[in-house]
């Protein structure tokens, strides 16, 4: 076979060889619905999409096969919790020759004459430091990187642009983190993490939800994440005794609390709180069927909508 035709030949075979590849460009609701008609097998074929954030009938059901199969044979989590991965990672980096700031939130990406990426400027306290990089990675997400990071002329190039208009932005979230009296054994806590749905036409659900108004959706939400961290931790007792913790999540558009987007954190006002504690009540009435044992034993609630998240 001549070289060229072999170059040209190659990625058609690979797709064809593939399925993975054949697989990627097909979304996780079309091929579910072509293995069963039984809409609770469906349901649960695919009612882990919130890990990623996509719907079934717009997620890559490749993407979604590659979770899928990194949870069957179990989960993982921290000895200490979350943070020990940030705290751990740290030494690595430092060990390599870099270094890691906190509370240095980074306000835009350098470039150098040929319009090349070479570091970033951030804030410490009221002062911005430039600090130059042979390499900057982002993982702000494309709109962030390049809508507010990259100087206007290099957002204005027509290849930054032709990527934007590739992607969609994703739903945001809304979270609430309880803080409770009690063991886990007390309050009948497990190590496990919970999808909660009201039905089984996962799609429909949530596309029905993300339509509604703000206060519409506050009284029907069609999803719950729910987890308990403090379960999962086996240092946990010894670090905080006689208590425990609950994270939930759910979707929320970002246009419901859009309004307060320019007022300052915690001091968004008192309309904000009443359509954040909406949210919060529907939340925690599904949480007690769930955890009926925590409902008196409440020491803090907090929500978070997609402005903080």
């Amino acid at each position: 076979m001549p070289p060229a035709l072999s170059r040209r030949a190659l990625p058609a075979a690979a797709g064809l060889l593939s399925p993975f590849c054949r697989l990627a460009s097909r979304s996780l609701r079309e091929v579910v619905e072509g293995l069963t008609a039984d809409r609770e097998l469906r349901a649960v074929l695919s009612y882990i999409f919130p890990t990623y954030g996509v719907m079934p009938s717009r997620a890559s059901f490749s993407l979604h096969a590659i979770l899928v199969n990194h949870f069957l044979t179990g989960a993982w989590y921290p000895r200490g919790g979350a943070s020990e991965i940030a705290f751990h990672t740290i030494a690595v980096i430092q060990r390599a020759g870099g270094d890691v700031l906190g509370r240095a939130p980074v306000s835009r990406i350098l470039l150098d004459a040929e319009g090349k990426a070479c570091g970033v400027s951030v804030k410490k306290g009221q002062e911005v430091v430039n600090v130059f990089a042979p390499v900057v990675i982002s993982d702000a997400g494309i709109f962030n990187t390049y809508e507010r990071l990259l100087p206007a002329e290099a957002r204005a190039l027509p290849e930054i642009q032709s990527q934007l208009r590739l992607v969609k932005h994703g739903e945001g979230g809304f979270s609430v983190f309880v803080g409770l009296k009690g063991t886990k054994e007390e309050l009948g806590l497990e190590p496990t993490n919970y999808f909660i749905y009201p039905g089984n036409d996962l799609d429909e659900m949530m596309q029905r939800y993300l339509a509604s108004s703000r206060d519409e959706a506050a009284k029907n939400i069609p999803l719950l994440f729910v987890t308990c961290p403090s379960a999962k931790d086996p240092t946990w007792e010894m670090r905080h005794p006689g208590k425990s913790t609950l994270a939930i999540v759910t979707f929320a558009k970002y246009e419901w609390f859009e309004e307060w987007k320019d007022e300052p954190v915690h001091k968004r006002g008192d309309s904000y709180e009443e359509a954040k504690q909406a949210f919060v009540d529907t939340i925690m009435k599904t949480v007690f069927k769930l955890y009926p044992s925590i409902e008196d034993r409440i020491e803090y609630l907090s929500g978070g909508t997609p402005l903080t998240n």
